[in-house]
């Protein structure tokens, strides 16, 4: 097997324990073209049942296509071949039977659909499409440029797929060139969809049903806050978001069910911070980093109340090197950071409350990169 091969076997590996009796590695199948190791995560999309998505190269000049396997080297098969000097991009998300992904098929960027079974898939919008949607309503929401019929640019706004040619369509929150939402500034939490983004009413936070009717301002942003500063963050039915002011150490931790400040559901929960960096959310806390007043940033736990946010332990680090690139497994969360008492690079493990932290074993450098795959942590190094 070639190193090319090797480093493509991978991205499979990660994919067996769903489906093989043995937690050994074993190469599924060896696939036709090179593809470098250290992207490996990145090319598995999505699990679907006891099917794994994935991209990867064709080695037949058609470039990067769309793949998918069930552990076995027969069922690892191609389900695209768009033409040679097609691509494809970013997964967007999966609906039905159906998955959408930005790329190329020939005639041009665009937002494409193909079925899980394979086929040729459908431009259902042309212009490049990259954003990771959420899901609701029966339908997929992801944030991408718009252009009017005509060519007329309408910025960064919300748009919403079923699929269909006539069922894909964008909502013009905020009319003219300028954009509407950030990139990565959109989730979905309770019964609404939630984003940090600029509407006529001004920067904020926002709901919305998809609609330019049903979207309303939660609360407004401060002067000099940009909407993707506001690291707005799914945590169960409800969500979380960073304001700041002017000053060190001077951020509020905000949370929202999707009603009003004046209802009580829009309210903040924890003062004199800065550094916020959300992590995941592990036995129904948000588990995050931050910085307090005379403290470096450390990694914490909360239930949205003052009283029920609670520091994890002491791997602190000037710079914010902590809890990077981690995910939950089980009811562990996996973090990169600094042994307090060595002052080495290490992998640890920690529960959602303090007392639970555990080091896993040292590295030579602070990691980036890691996902959970069947209840196990996956990681380069």
């Amino acid at each position: 097997m070639t190193p090319f091969a090797r480093s493509l076997a991978i991205c499979l590996w990660l994919a067996l324990p769903s489906f093989a009796a043995t937690s050994a590695p074993y190469l599924v199948k060896d696939l036709p073209g090179p593809i470098d190791a250290r992207d490996s995560l990145r090319s598995l999309w999505i699990t679907v049942g006891n099917t794994s998505f994935f991209t990867a190269p064709t080695g037949d000049g058609l470039g990067t296509q769309v793949w998918k396997t069930d552990g076995t080297e027969s069922g690892t098969v191609r389900i695209t071949s768009v033409v040679a000097n097609g691509a494809v991009g970013s997964f967007i998300g999966a609906l039905g039977n159906q998955l959408f992904y930005g790329g190329n098929d020939g005639a041009g960027d665009g937002l494409l659909v193909v079925d899980m079974n394979g086929g040729t898939p459908l431009a259902l919008a042309r212009g490049q499409f990259a954003e990771r949607g959420v899901l609701y309503d029966g339908a997929l929401f992801f944030v991408a440029p718009a252009r009017e019929e005509g060519g007329t640019d309408k910025g960064v706004e919300l748009w919403r797929t079923d699929g269909t040619l006539t069922g894909t369509t964008f909502a013009d929150l905020r009319p003219g060139s300028a954009s509407s939402l950030a990139s990565g500034s959109m989730i979905v939490a309770g019964d609404w969809i939630l984003f940090a983004g600029e509407t006529g009413a001004g920067k904020g936070i926002f709901r919305t049903d998809g609609t330019v009717a049903g979207t309303t301002m939660l609360l407004p942003l401060p002067s000099g806050l940009e909407p993707h500063e506001a690291k707005l963050t799914a945590f169960g039915d409800r969500a979380v978001f960073m304001l700041h002011s002017a000053g060190f150490n001077n951020h509020q931790l905000w949370i929202t069910d999707g009603t009003s400040e004046a209802a009580g559901g829009t309210r903040p929960f924890v003062e004199g911070m800065s550094n916020f960096e959300p992590r995941a959310v592990l036995d129904g806390r948000l588990i995050f980093a931050m910085r307090t007043v005379g403290s470096g940033v450390k990694i914490w736990s909360s239930d949205g109340t003052f009283a029920g946010t609670l520091q994890l332990n002491d791997h602190s680090s000037s710079v914010g090197a902590v809890g990077i690139a981690g995910a939950v497994v089980g009811s562990k969360y996996f973090f990169f950071g600094i042994d307090p008492q060595t002052s080495h690079n290490a992998l640890f493990t920690t529960g959602a409350f303090p007392g639970t932290t555990q080091k896993v074993m040292d590295l030579d450098t602070l990691r980036l990169g890691g996902t959970e795959w069947n209840g196990r942590f996956y990681f380069a190094n």
